[in-house]
Protein backbone atom coordinates (compact mmCIF):
# COMPACT_ATOMS: atom_id res chain seq x y z
CA UNK A 1 0.00 0.00 0.00
CA UNK A 2 3.00 2.44 1.44
CA UNK A 3 4.84 1.61 -2.04
CA UNK A 4 1.64 2.03 -4.66
CA UNK A 5 1.34 5.29 -2.78
CA UNK A 6 5.19 6.66 -3.09
CA UNK A 7 4.26 5.74 -7.10
CA UNK A 8 0.93 7.80 -6.86
CA UNK A 9 3.46 10.27 -5.47
CA UNK A 10 6.13 10.19 -8.19
CA UNK A 11 3.69 10.01 -10.54
CA UNK A 12 2.11 12.95 -10.28
CA UNK A 13 5.28 14.83 -9.47
CA UNK A 14 6.58 14.19 -12.93
CA UNK A 15 3.65 15.29 -14.62
CA UNK A 16 3.75 18.64 -12.26
CA UNK A 17 7.55 18.64 -13.76
CA UNK A 18 6.75 18.01 -17.17
CA UNK A 19 3.81 21.24 -16.87
CA UNK A 20 6.31 23.10 -16.15
CA UNK A 21 8.97 22.50 -18.84
CA UNK A 22 6.37 22.64 -21.39
CA UNK A 23 5.88 26.02 -19.92
CA UNK A 24 9.00 27.11 -19.90
CA UNK A 25 9.39 25.70 -23.05
CA UNK A 26 6.08 27.92 -24.48
CA UNK A 27 7.35 31.28 -23.25
CA UNK A 28 10.87 31.00 -24.75
CA UNK A 29 9.46 30.54 -27.96
CA UNK A 30 7.15 33.55 -27.71
CA UNK A 31 9.88 35.40 -26.68
CA UNK A 32 12.38 34.77 -30.00
CA UNK A 33 12.81 35.98 -33.02
CA UNK A 34 10.49 35.13 -36.30
CA UNK A 35 12.37 32.31 -38.03
CA UNK A 36 13.68 33.34 -41.26
CA UNK A 37 16.18 33.72 -44.32
CA UNK A 38 18.54 36.34 -44.98
CA UNK A 39 20.90 37.42 -47.20
CA UNK A 40 24.30 39.54 -47.34
CA UNK A 41 26.01 40.99 -50.42
CA UNK A 42 28.39 43.72 -50.64
CA UNK A 43 30.53 45.53 -53.53
CA UNK A 44 32.98 47.70 -53.09
CA UNK A 45 34.04 51.46 -54.62
CA UNK A 46 37.91 51.79 -55.97
CA UNK A 47 40.03 52.24 -52.93
CA UNK A 48 43.06 54.35 -52.90
CA UNK A 49 45.43 55.35 -50.54
CA UNK A 50 44.86 58.55 -48.97
CA UNK A 51 41.03 58.38 -49.40
CA UNK A 52 37.83 57.33 -48.38
CA UNK A 53 36.46 54.24 -49.82
CA UNK A 54 33.17 52.41 -49.46
CA UNK A 55 31.48 48.88 -49.28
CA UNK A 56 28.03 49.01 -50.42
CA UNK A 57 25.82 46.16 -48.29
CA UNK A 58 22.16 44.68 -48.84
CA UNK A 59 20.74 42.67 -46.67
CA UNK A 60 17.83 40.90 -48.12
CA UNK A 61 14.93 38.64 -46.88
CA UNK A 62 14.26 35.64 -49.11
CA UNK A 63 12.15 34.12 -45.98
CA UNK A 64 8.74 33.32 -45.51
CA UNK A 65 8.05 35.80 -42.92
CA UNK A 66 9.18 39.09 -41.56
CA UNK A 67 12.08 40.10 -38.90
CA UNK A 68 11.48 41.28 -35.82
CA UNK A 69 14.39 41.24 -34.32
CA UNK A 70 17.58 43.66 -34.82
CA UNK A 71 19.69 42.47 -37.69
CA UNK A 72 23.18 43.01 -37.03
CA UNK A 73 26.22 43.31 -39.76
CA UNK A 74 29.76 43.01 -38.54
CA UNK A 75 33.08 43.76 -39.77
CA UNK A 76 36.74 43.23 -38.29
CA UNK A 77 38.36 45.58 -40.42
CA UNK A 78 41.98 44.29 -41.93
CA UNK A 79 45.01 46.23 -41.51
CA UNK A 80 45.02 49.64 -43.38
CA UNK A 81 41.77 50.42 -43.12
CA UNK A 82 40.29 52.44 -40.37
CA UNK A 83 36.26 52.93 -39.60
CA UNK A 84 34.82 56.38 -41.06
CA UNK A 85 31.15 56.30 -41.45
CA UNK A 86 28.05 54.50 -41.79
CA UNK A 87 24.67 55.54 -43.16
CA UNK A 88 21.22 53.73 -44.49
CA UNK A 89 17.92 54.16 -43.25
CA UNK A 90 16.90 52.25 -39.92
CA UNK A 91 20.73 51.85 -39.44
CA UNK A 92 23.08 52.32 -37.07
CA UNK A 93 27.17 51.79 -36.73
CA UNK A 94 29.29 51.64 -33.88
CA UNK A 95 33.13 51.14 -34.00
CA UNK A 96 36.00 50.04 -31.33
CA UNK A 97 39.14 49.38 -32.67
CA UNK A 98 38.88 47.19 -35.99
CA UNK A 99 35.86 46.06 -34.86
CA UNK A 100 32.68 47.39 -36.54
CA UNK A 101 28.72 46.27 -35.41
CA UNK A 102 25.90 47.78 -37.54
CA UNK A 103 22.30 47.34 -36.50
CA UNK A 104 19.37 47.42 -38.30
CA UNK A 105 16.66 48.64 -35.92
CA UNK A 106 13.40 48.40 -38.90
CA UNK A 107 11.51 45.26 -39.59
CA UNK A 108 12.70 43.69 -42.93
CA UNK A 109 10.03 42.45 -44.99
CA UNK A 110 9.95 39.53 -47.21
CA UNK A 111 11.33 40.10 -50.47
CA UNK A 112 12.70 43.71 -49.19
CA UNK A 113 16.18 44.50 -49.42
CA UNK A 114 17.97 47.16 -46.92
CA UNK A 115 20.75 49.13 -48.25
CA UNK A 116 23.87 50.19 -45.68
CA UNK A 117 27.27 51.89 -46.92
CA UNK A 118 30.18 51.48 -45.10
CA UNK A 119 32.90 54.49 -45.78
CA UNK A 120 36.72 53.44 -44.69
CA UNK A 121 39.63 55.39 -44.90
CA UNK A 122 42.27 53.62 -46.71
CA UNK A 123 46.11 54.09 -45.95
CA UNK A 124 49.33 52.34 -46.79
CA UNK A 125 49.12 48.85 -44.98
CA UNK A 126 46.24 48.35 -47.34
CA UNK A 127 48.30 48.17 -50.52
CA UNK A 128 48.16 46.83 -52.96
CA UNK A 129 45.15 44.60 -52.35
CA UNK A 130 42.86 44.39 -49.00
CA UNK A 131 40.50 41.28 -48.13
CA UNK A 132 37.47 41.68 -46.04
CA UNK A 133 34.77 39.33 -44.01
CA UNK A 134 31.12 41.04 -43.71
CA UNK A 135 28.76 38.86 -41.16
CA UNK A 136 25.05 39.13 -41.31
CA UNK A 137 23.54 38.34 -37.97
CA UNK A 138 19.79 37.65 -37.49
CA UNK A 139 19.23 35.11 -34.23
CA UNK A 140 16.29 33.18 -35.98
CA UNK A 141 18.20 32.73 -39.43
CA UNK A 142 17.20 29.18 -41.14
CA UNK A 143 20.44 29.26 -43.15
CA UNK A 144 23.67 30.24 -41.83
CA UNK A 145 25.36 29.38 -45.19
CA UNK A 146 24.66 32.82 -47.10
CA UNK A 147 25.36 34.90 -43.73
CA UNK A 148 29.21 35.84 -45.13
CA UNK A 149 30.12 37.92 -47.56
CA UNK A 150 34.08 38.08 -48.76
CA UNK A 151 35.61 41.03 -51.06
CA UNK A 152 38.89 40.77 -52.21
CA UNK A 153 39.71 45.32 -53.34
CA UNK A 154 42.54 46.07 -55.54
CA UNK A 155 43.70 49.44 -53.61
CA UNK A 156 45.94 51.68 -55.85
CA UNK A 157 48.69 53.52 -54.40
CA UNK A 158 48.81 56.95 -52.94
CA UNK A 159 50.09 58.46 -49.91
CA UNK A 160 48.44 58.39 -45.93
CA UNK A 161 50.82 60.37 -44.07
CA UNK A 162 51.78 63.65 -44.22
CA UNK A 163 55.69 64.74 -44.65
CA UNK A 164 57.69 66.45 -41.98
CA UNK A 165 60.95 68.23 -42.67
CA UNK A 166 64.00 67.57 -40.43
CA UNK A 167 66.91 70.31 -41.15
CA UNK A 168 70.29 68.01 -42.11
CA UNK A 169 72.51 67.22 -39.02
CA UNK A 170 75.66 68.83 -39.32
CA UNK A 171 74.69 72.09 -41.07
CA UNK A 172 72.73 75.51 -40.53
CA UNK A 173 69.04 75.97 -41.28
CA UNK A 174 68.54 78.17 -44.11
CA UNK A 175 67.51 81.58 -43.29
CA UNK A 176 63.53 82.42 -43.34
CA UNK A 177 63.17 78.64 -42.27
CA UNK A 178 61.93 77.86 -39.06
CA UNK A 179 63.92 75.63 -37.15
CA UNK A 180 61.02 73.85 -35.49
CA UNK A 181 57.69 73.47 -34.96
CA UNK A 182 56.30 74.01 -31.90
CA UNK A 183 53.24 71.64 -30.72
CA UNK A 184 49.91 73.53 -30.42
CA UNK A 185 49.29 75.32 -27.84
CA UNK A 186 45.79 74.73 -27.44
CA UNK A 187 44.35 71.33 -27.71
CA UNK A 188 40.67 70.80 -28.77
CA UNK A 189 37.44 69.03 -27.11
CA UNK A 190 37.44 65.57 -28.92
CA UNK A 191 34.64 66.16 -31.45
CA UNK A 192 32.01 63.28 -32.34
CA UNK A 193 31.69 63.77 -36.29
CA UNK A 194 34.27 62.22 -38.45
CA UNK A 195 35.38 64.26 -41.61
CA UNK A 196 38.25 64.81 -43.69
CA UNK A 197 38.87 68.57 -43.93
CA UNK A 198 41.75 69.96 -46.06
CA UNK A 199 44.08 73.20 -45.61
CA UNK A 200 45.30 75.29 -48.01
CA UNK A 201 47.49 78.05 -47.48
CA UNK A 202 48.29 81.48 -50.15
CA UNK A 203 49.50 85.01 -50.20
CA UNK A 204 47.71 87.55 -50.94
CA UNK A 205 49.45 90.62 -53.10
CA UNK A 206 53.62 91.01 -53.15
CA UNK A 207 55.53 90.42 -49.99
CA UNK A 208 58.09 93.39 -49.18
CA UNK A 209 60.69 94.27 -46.42
CA UNK A 210 59.46 96.72 -44.20
CA UNK A 211 55.36 96.37 -45.43
CA UNK A 212 52.82 94.03 -44.14
CA UNK A 213 51.74 90.88 -46.40
CA UNK A 214 48.72 88.24 -45.48
CA UNK A 215 48.78 84.84 -45.97
CA UNK A 216 44.75 83.54 -46.59
CA UNK A 217 43.95 80.12 -44.93
CA UNK A 218 41.28 78.16 -46.17
CA UNK A 219 39.90 75.15 -44.47
CA UNK A 220 37.95 72.81 -46.80
CA UNK A 221 35.35 70.16 -45.95
CA UNK A 222 35.70 67.20 -48.19
CA UNK A 223 33.08 65.33 -46.58
CA UNK A 224 30.97 63.25 -45.96
CA UNK A 225 29.86 64.92 -42.98
CA UNK A 226 28.98 68.41 -41.58
CA UNK A 227 32.27 69.05 -39.15
CA UNK A 228 31.60 69.53 -35.25
CA UNK A 229 33.26 71.25 -32.57
CA UNK A 230 36.35 73.13 -32.62
CA UNK A 231 38.92 73.43 -35.50
CA UNK A 232 42.28 74.92 -35.01
CA UNK A 233 44.99 75.91 -37.19
CA UNK A 234 48.80 76.44 -35.90
CA UNK A 235 50.68 78.77 -38.21
CA UNK A 236 54.29 78.44 -37.61
CA UNK A 237 55.85 82.14 -38.67
CA UNK A 238 59.41 81.66 -39.94
CA UNK A 239 62.11 83.93 -39.37
CA UNK A 240 61.44 87.38 -40.59
CA UNK A 241 57.71 87.75 -40.31
CA UNK A 242 55.78 88.63 -37.32
CA UNK A 243 52.21 88.59 -36.40
CA UNK A 244 50.21 91.40 -36.78
CA UNK A 245 46.28 90.58 -36.92
CA UNK A 246 43.58 88.69 -38.13
CA UNK A 247 40.65 88.36 -40.15
CA UNK A 248 37.85 85.73 -40.41
CA UNK A 249 34.33 85.25 -39.24
CA UNK A 250 34.03 83.07 -36.35
CA UNK A 251 37.89 82.91 -35.85
CA UNK A 252 40.01 84.26 -32.92
CA UNK A 253 43.94 84.19 -33.25
CA UNK A 254 47.00 84.57 -30.30
CA UNK A 255 50.52 84.52 -31.23
CA UNK A 256 53.21 83.42 -28.94
CA UNK A 257 56.77 84.15 -29.99
CA UNK A 258 56.10 82.40 -33.75
CA UNK A 259 53.01 80.58 -32.83
CA UNK A 260 50.07 81.83 -34.35
CA UNK A 261 46.74 79.44 -32.89
CA UNK A 262 43.55 80.46 -34.65
CA UNK A 263 40.69 78.45 -33.39
CA UNK A 264 36.49 78.37 -34.70
CA UNK A 265 34.02 76.02 -33.28
CA UNK A 266 31.95 77.01 -36.20
CA UNK A 267 30.02 74.25 -38.74
CA UNK A 268 31.80 73.83 -42.23
CA UNK A 269 28.90 72.18 -44.30
CA UNK A 270 29.81 69.56 -46.78
CA UNK A 271 32.15 71.23 -50.10
CA UNK A 272 32.08 74.62 -47.74
CA UNK A 273 35.10 76.23 -46.76
CA UNK A 274 35.67 78.57 -43.96
CA UNK A 275 38.26 81.60 -44.59
CA UNK A 276 41.10 82.93 -42.25
CA UNK A 277 43.57 86.10 -42.85
CA UNK A 278 46.12 86.14 -41.06
CA UNK A 279 48.80 89.24 -41.64
CA UNK A 280 52.83 89.18 -40.67
CA UNK A 281 54.97 92.22 -40.54
CA UNK A 282 57.94 91.45 -42.74
CA UNK A 283 61.02 92.60 -41.62
CA UNK A 284 64.58 92.35 -44.12
CA UNK A 285 65.78 89.26 -42.39
CA UNK A 286 63.58 87.41 -44.36
CA UNK A 287 64.72 88.66 -47.92
CA UNK A 288 64.74 86.81 -50.56
CA UNK A 289 62.01 83.83 -49.11
CA UNK A 290 60.74 82.35 -46.49
CA UNK A 291 58.23 79.14 -45.93
CA UNK A 292 55.65 78.74 -44.02
CA UNK A 293 53.95 76.28 -42.22
CA UNK A 294 50.73 75.44 -40.91
CA UNK A 295 49.16 72.67 -39.47
CA UNK A 296 45.01 72.22 -39.09
CA UNK A 297 44.06 70.38 -35.64
CA UNK A 298 41.06 68.30 -35.36
CA UNK A 299 40.80 65.06 -34.03
CA UNK A 300 38.08 63.32 -35.80
CA UNK A 301 39.98 64.08 -39.13
CA UNK A 302 40.61 60.18 -40.42
CA UNK A 303 42.82 61.57 -43.22
CA UNK A 304 45.85 63.79 -41.55
CA UNK A 305 47.86 63.92 -45.28
CA UNK A 306 45.51 67.02 -46.50
CA UNK A 307 46.05 68.76 -42.47
CA UNK A 308 49.27 70.39 -43.42
CA UNK A 309 50.21 73.38 -45.44
CA UNK A 310 53.70 74.63 -46.79
CA UNK A 311 53.43 78.19 -48.59
CA UNK A 312 57.56 79.39 -49.91
CA UNK A 313 57.42 82.94 -50.31
CA UNK A 314 59.49 85.48 -52.15
CA UNK A 315 60.30 88.43 -50.17
CA UNK A 316 61.42 91.44 -51.77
Amino acid sequence: MRHALIRTVLGRATVAIAACAVTVLVASRTQAATPTDLVIRATASSFKVGTIGSYRITVSNNGSAATDDTVHVLDTLAPGLSYFAGSGTGWSCSAHAASIDCALSLPLAVGQTSVLTLQVAVCTEAFPTVASALRMSYAADTNSANNVVRRFTAVRAGRCIAPTSTPASGGRPRRGTPTRTPAPTATPTPVSVPTDLLLKLTTAGLFRSGSTGTYNVSVINLGPLASGGPIIVVDTLPHGLHYHSFAGAGWSCAAVDQTVTCTTSGSIAVGASSALAVAVDIDSSAVPTVTNVAQLVYPADPLPFNNTARKPTTVR
